[in-house]
């Protein structure tokens, strides 16, 4: 029972520690039509009005392209438009739903409003090339919509500009939002610790059992590090696998009769695991192999079972700006039967399950469009060993998701605790 209880205290720390890591990246991306360069300095300025459903801190990437036969200047700039102090922290906010899935708006957006600075850039491009920029958050601040203008500095110009914006959730607006030590950054949004001469000791103690382990953590990862010192990534991924399967040989010895002892007797299973996955389709081009982690619940009697994943995986991308950054996340929740067949301490299993994926951030979005969820259908198959009642299992799958033209494959290995019901 103490070994038992062990592991589930380990389980439960590393499930807390997956929802702490698992979004690396939170913004929502929108794209729209390339605008047309004006012809002649002499044309008026051409511009998009792009709005979204919140305020939000505003990032602009984009790329001007000349398909002229002459070098051309052209300059392009980007202004917010922000909701004033009082309509941005009135408390009596309002759902907003379509492809953001129900933000706040705070206030009432006919109210006063003020502009952010308008931030600029002059670009000169030879016939045949393209420029990339970024107006960043520290230059457009936050807002409820962005108007981007380019204009052509030169004789003659003909080319386009083609855009993305990054939405960033504020982390507050007011210094209610924050905690009692800390203060709201008005020009980031964000919240800081307030500076004051009369902190004491006793009023950061809670944090100091965290920091002493933070730091006993730090220790043990630095010496290991040191220990790996010169390996390669696969072979220190090789050693960790090992490790966990010797561990797991030290803790219970695994016997055809352990196996058949939890097999006759309906269970209830969690474990965690990490696995890879890989885009197909029209994603593959443009995506690279993303780490995945997942939470996996299920329940078995005999031959029959029915099993729940959650996970997040991250992709690096390698897509043409905008936008800049070359990042993509999903999550994704999975569920379905699970057909077993047991093969001494062994058992095999077939998984037929649907799945919905959404994306947490997407640097894809000229490709994919504005969406952030799709449906999907696909099966699996693994291998699991059972030391009752702890288990490995090795799981490989694919997914089709509709819409989007693209599935996926993956591989997990992922280790557990069985209980019967």
């Amino acid at each position: 029972m103490s070994r038992q209880r062990l592991v589930s205290g380990v389980a439960v720390a590393v499930v807390a520690l997956m929802a702490t890591a698992s979004t690396c990246e939170n913004q929502d991306y929108l794209t729209g039509p390339a605008v047309a360069v004006p012809a002649d300095k002499s044309a008026p300025a051409a511009t998009a009005e792009i709005t979204h459903p919140y305020d939000a801190l505003t990032t602009v990437d984009f790329i001007v392209y000349n398909t002229g036969g002459s070098t051309m200047t052209v300059e392009v700039s980007a202004t917010t438009l922000t909701l004033s102090t009082e309509d941005t922290v009135d408390a009596t906010t309002r759902d907003v739903g379509g492809v953001f899935g129900g933000l706040d708006l705070g206030g009432n957006t006919d109210g006063p409003v003020t502009f952010g600075t308008t931030s600029g850039r002059a670009l000169t491009i030879t016939a045949g090339a393209s420029a990339v920029g970024r107006f960043s958050a520290r230059d457009l601040g936050t807002g409820i919509s962005v108007t981007l203008e380019v204009a052509c500095l030169s004789s003659t110009c003909e080319g386009r500009l083609e855009w993305v914006i990054l939405l960033g959730q504020v982390e507050c607006r007011s210094d209610e939002d924050c905690a009692a030590d800390e203060v709201c950054d008005g020009e980031g949004r964000t919240c800081v610790e307030e500076s004051s001469s009369c902190s004491t000791l006793g009023a950061r103690g809670p944090r100091a059992p965290l920091l002493a382990v933070l730091l006993l953590g730090l220790l043990f990862w630095g010496r290991r590090m040191r220990a790996s010192c010169g390996r390669s990534k696969h072979r220190t991924i090789a050693a960790l696998g090992a490790s966990l399967v010797l561990l797991a040989l030290w803790l219970v010895p695994s016997t055809a009769s352990a196996q058949r002892s939890v097999f006759d007797r309906a269970t209830a299973q969690l474990s965690v695991g990490t696995g890879v996955r890989t885009w197909t389709g029209d994603l593959a081009p443009d995506t690279k192999s993303g780490i995945s982690l997942n939470v996996v619940q299920g329940i078995q009697y005999r031959n029959l079972g029915f099993q729940m994943t959650l996970g997040t995986t991250y992709y690096l991308t390698t897509q043409q700006a905008p936008p800049l950054s070359k990042g993509l996340q999903t999550y994704s929740l999975r569920l379905g039967p699970r057909f077993y067949l047991p093969i001494w301490i062994f058992q095999a299993y077939a998984d037929v399950e649907y799945e919905r994926l959404g994306f947490i951030s997407n640097s894809l979005v000229r490709l994919t469009g504005e969406k952030i969820g799709y449906h999907g259908v696909g099966g699996a198959g693994g291998i699991r060993w059972v030391p009752a009642p702890f288990f490995v299992d090795f799981r490989t799958g694919y997914t089709e998701l509709f819409g989007l033209s693209s599935g996926q494959v993956s591989f997990a290995l992922s280790v557990g605790l069985a209980g019967q019901m």
